[in-house]
């Protein structure tokens, strides 16, 4: 058990503490706050990497981090093709630039045990870009916050 290494850091986003502080930190700067106040509790980001869609993601991110802050994160992705096999991360947490992020373990193993999942770990896994490129937002606007990663295929099965 274990968490898992970042593989897309300094290509996807950048790869250092410093240089991800300052590419959010110009974020903030481009950022327009809402004319209204953000009602939701969650949202939907681009993936590309940051130098094609971080503002975009981020900007949601930050609207989100407006609201008291979550415990608890989940975060929906993975380029599956339909009707394939639905994917968690049930290992300890995930390594990000600007330190760990831990699994929420209640709630991933009750999805697992639930559900038809494959369980993924720090060693075994499917490489994709989906979630990794928004883990540091997750890290830098909710440093306290757990994560629970999934990957369901577009199919009516999807759980």
């Amino acid at each position: 058990m274990g968490y898992r290494r970042p593989d897309l850091a300094g290509s996807w986003y950048p790869g250092s503490e410093g240089e991800i502080r300052k590419t959010v930190e110009g974020y903030i700067k481009k950022t327009k706050a809402p004319e209204q106040a953000y009602r939701g509790i969650g949202g939907i980001v681009p993936h590309a990497g940051w130098y094609f869609s971080g503002q975009t993601a981020f900007s949601v991110y930050y609207s989100i981090s407006k609201k008291p802050a979550p415990s608890l994160i989940w975060l929906f992705g993975m380029h599956l093709p339909p009707h394939g096999s639905n994917y968690i991360f049930i290992d300890e947490g995930y390594e990000t630039p600007l330190g760990r992020i831990p699994v929420h373990k209640e709630a991933a193993r009750m999805m697992y045990e639930s559900f038809n999942f494959v369980g993924e770990t720090q060693t075994a896994y499917s490489q994709d870009n989906t979630m990794e490129v928004q883990l540091p937002f997750v890290k830098y606007l909710f440093p306290e916050a757990a994560v629970v990663t999934v990957g369901a295929s577009p199919a009516p099965s999807a759980v």
